[in-house]
């Protein structure tokens, strides 16, 4: 595979770690036709994705047990939340600290309510569930 490198700044790598603990290597590069490759590397296990942004080549790909979300992600457990919120068996309050231990935040306010429940993309929803992300390159 012919990657075309441009230059050194189109390459960009984070460490994660979990209670001091070195979990995972992200490594991403964007190629001459700005596709964004990225490799996770964790507890031995390498995988490979690519996308238009880092993030949405993320999406899917796991740290531990945790899944990288894309941009405006929902599932089972997001609308969960976002019914009880909306059917007033949370307040919003209640239905944000949930919300915070699954690495989601509300948006679009309409009227009287937030309309939806999305996951934090990339790897910022992994620094909301107790992960250290450090930027190496």
């Amino acid at each position: 595979m012919n990657l075309n490198i441009i230059n050194k700044s189109n390459c960009k790598a984070w460490v994660v770690f979990k209670k001091n603990e070195h979990v995972a290597t992200v490594r991403s590069f964007y190629s001459k036709n700005y596709v964004c490759l990225v490799n996770v590397v964790s507890r031995g296990d390498i995988k490979y994705k690519k996308g238009g942004s880092l993030v949405e080549a993320l999406q899917g790909l796991y740290v531990e047990n945790v899944e990288l979300k894309g941009y405006c992600s929902t599932d089972t457990k997001t609308e969960k939340i976002l019914n009880l919120y909306k059917n007033k068996k949370l307040s919003l309050k209640q239905a944000r600290k949930k919300a915070d231990k699954i690495g989601a935040y509300f948006a679009n306010w309409k009227g009287s309510f937030f309309n939806n429940l999305y996951y934090l993309e990339g790897l910022e929803r992994l620094t909301v569930l107790g992960y250290t992300v450090i930027q190496a390159i």
